[in-house]
């Protein structure tokens, strides 16, 4: 939920992102140009933790093993060029210009629109039931009815346990405030 989310190229979680994200990038672009609608803006974004943080040392691996955009910005170059951020003296910063802001809302509602003009039927508020895989495909079980397909993507977030109880044994739904994740061990 919620109107806007924030895309990045550039990612602190690690390099190994940076594929799917390019790739993601280059498929809402594929959406926008066939549904006319304007999705994702990017307006560049700074990332900002001291040299030896962690997150940076990411950030910075990322950078040179896809020879990404971006600018490398001392504590001194970001006061002048952000007055209003008040910055702490061992901060750098790093400059994507990547970074941008995604509509969310807008955006389910035209895969949605999408998929519907490609063929697909949505069931809105069908509660799934019951996932059964084998090696053919997964049969979906929903509030009565049954569909057979050849992959399904769960998307439950705090469910997940509930819908695939095989996984409570190997999965660990971690929730704060606003998001939730599921954890593999």
């Amino acid at each position: 939920g919620g109107d806007t989310r924030l895309f990045r190229t550039l990612y602190h979680e690690g390099p190994e992102y940076i594929p799917h994200l390019r790739t993601a990038q280059s498929l809402w672009r594929e959406l926008e140009h066939d549904s006319g609608t304007e999705l994702l803006d990017l307006t560049g974004g700074l990332m900002l933790a001291p040299p030896s943080h962690p997150g940076m040392l990411s950030i910075l691996a990322g950078v040179d093993q896809y020879d990404l955009p971006h600018e490398i910005l001392s504590v001194d170059e970001l006061r002048s060029r952000f007055p209003a951020i008040n910055f702490i003296d061992d901060e750098v910063g790093v400059w994507d210009p990547g970074t941008g802001v995604l509509r969310s809302n807008l955006s389910v509602l035209v895969t949605a629109a999408q998929a519907e003009a490609h063929g697909a039927e949505l069931l809105s508020y069908h509660r799934v039931t019951a996932l059964d895989s084998d090696p053919d495909g997964v049969t979906v079980s929903a509030e009565g009815r049954t569909f057979r397909v050849r992959r399904v993507l769960v998307a439950a977030g705090p469910w997940a346990t509930t819908l695939l109880p095989e996984l409570r044994n190997s999965a660990l739904v971690t929730t704060k405030r606003w998001w939730s994740r599921i954890q593999i061990r």
